[in-house]
């Protein structure tokens, strides 16, 4: 959000935070966090107009760009939880990092995150994104066979529609 506030253009190159992760180093564009509450998957559901005037949804996790403020990771993503969802986030590990869905040359880095208890992520920014929804794995697969643009890399999708959850790719590759 504080990207739009302060007139950044998708077009133009950001400020980057460079990230280590997996046994190296990237210079790491946006920045997003996977919420799982309850079981379900929280995702923004935002929109646009095509060029041609059609309506454009996508579904994609709460975040934003870092570098702002020289903000680390964790500190967007628990500035980004309380704007956009009105909670404070406890930021875990890195899942992944993985290409911008829209823009190809640039990464973006995947942080679990978790919600405090007893606490219901809501719109807070409806200027920017049309509702917060909570899927769950069989609602996710339902949007994804019905053409919707989720943009979350494959790896992340696929784990959680098989088992509700997200885990550390990191640990994955590397163990305990």
């Amino acid at each position: 959000t504080r990207g739009r506030e302060q007139g950044s253009d998708c077009s133009k190159p950001v400020n980057h935070t460079l990230l280590t992760a997996f046994g190296f180093a990237c210079q790491i564009h946006k920045v997003s966090g996977i919420l799982v509450v309850d079981g379900k998957l929280v995702l923004l559901k935002r929109g646009d107009k095509d060029p041609d005037g059609t309506d454009r949804v996508w579904y994609e996790p709460f975040g934003g760009k870092p570098d702002y403020n020289y903000e680390n990771p964790q500190g967007l993503l628990r500035r980004e939880g309380q704007e956009e969802l009105g909670i404070t986030v406890r930021v875990g590990e890195c899942l992944g990092i993985a290409q911008h869905p829209k823009f190809l040359s640039r990464t973006v880095a995947y942080f679990k995150c978790e919600c405090p208890k007893g606490r219901t992520p809501e719109n807070m920014a409806p200027d920017e994104h049309l509702d917060v929804v909570r899927v769950s794995p069989k609602d996710l697969q339902a949007l994804i066979d019905q053409g919707k643009d989720i943009q979350l890399p494959s790896g992340i999708v696929e784990e959680f529609i098989r088992t509700g959850d997200v885990t550390s790719l990191y640990k994955k590759m590397c163990g305990p």
